[in-house]
């Protein structure tokens, strides 16, 4: 690639170099000597104003060569299927494109300010910076990508870009899959050996199939199921949006069985172990 500065650089010492055999010359043939100083003067001007145009030149065509390719850039910015805006220092929107502009519920234009559409934009805390932030706007929630931009003149000045992605649907797809991740309860009478203690066999049977109606049917309008591990556990399985169901009741299996007396009038207690799966 052809640089200014150097050719210049290798121009001036052939001039000098020059200059000094004029100088041996002098010595020699006065006349000739001036004749070609006055030469080596007109080639130094010459030169000089070749310089000055070649590099004024190349200045002019790195210009155009980058807003052709600020022009390029926004062209294919402005195809691709996702929302993007450019904003200067103010936030003020300088461009974006159709995507962004046709958004529902997105009432925006160049000129506007960014916070206009999404508020917790803060132009002074991100500017400058690149990262990623999840923002909420009109119960909707949006993934949020920016990072300053350069190499484009088209603006005239800095600009951040902003890329924008509604991620609500997928908010709301994961929320339903979290709430049938698994839930596994443990189920164990308490004072077993107490409430059976002194009953015959039929007294003691009648208790125990009694609790177990109770626990079968409470697991079963939780639309889960559950095992009788032993004769005093159990082990049932739902899903999150049962146990919310069950915390929302207060454990409320809990006193329907306390209800169930033996013939000593003992009370049947249960407790309960629960554990969940994915996030809280």
């Amino acid at each position: 690639m052809f640089k200014g500065p150097s050719l210049w650089f290798d121009t001036r010492v052939y001039l000098a170099v020059a200059a000094v055999l004029l100088v041996i010359i002098v010595f020699y043939n006065k006349s000739a000597a001036a004749l070609g100083a006055i030469l080596l003067y007109v080639l130094y001007l010459y030169g000089r104003d070749r310089y000055i145009e070649q590099k004024q030149q190349l200045g002019e065509f790195l210009e155009q060569m980058s807003e052709s390719t600020g022009h390029v850039l926004l062209q294919a910015l402005e195809n691709l299927p996702m929302a993007i805006a450019f904003i200067d220092s103010n936030g003020k929107v300088v461009w974006l494109n159709k995507v962004l502009f046709d958004w529902p519920g997105i009432a925006l234009k160049v000129g506007d300010d960014i916070q206009a559409a999404w508020p917790q934009i803060e132009t002074g805390r991100i500017w400058g910076k690149s990262g990623i932030k999840s923002i909420i706007a009109d119960d909707k929630r949006y993934q949020v990508v920016y990072k300053p931009v350069v190499g484009i003149s088209t603006f005239g000045t800095e600009v951040l870009g902003l890329c924008f992605t509604d991620v609500s649907a997928c908010l709301i797809e994961n929320n339903e899959n979290n709430g049938l991740m698994p839930v596994l309860a443990y189920i164990q009478i308490d004072n077993y050996s107490d409430v059976l203690k002194g009953l015959d066999e039929s007294q003691r049977s009648a208790i125990l199939a009694e609790v177990n109606r109770y626990i079968t049917e409470w697991v079963a309008g939780l639309e889960g199921f559950i095992k009788k591990y032993s004769e005093d556990t159990y082990i049932a399985i739902f899903d999150r949006i049962a146990l919310d169901n069950v915390l929302a009741d207060k454990f409320d299996i809990l006193d329907k069985v306390r209800t169930i007396l033996g013939d000593n009038n003992l009370p049947v207690t249960l407790s309960m172990g629960v554990t969940r799966s994915g996030r809280p």
